[in-house]
């Protein structure tokens, strides 16, 4: 249960992160 959070978390910054390398 305390992985699925963390991955809904990573999800949520991946898209973000991906935007500040362009």
């Amino acid at each position: 249960m305390k992985q699925k959070h963390f991955i809904d978390i990573h999800k949520g910054i991946t898209p973000v992160f991906i935007l500040l390398l362009i």
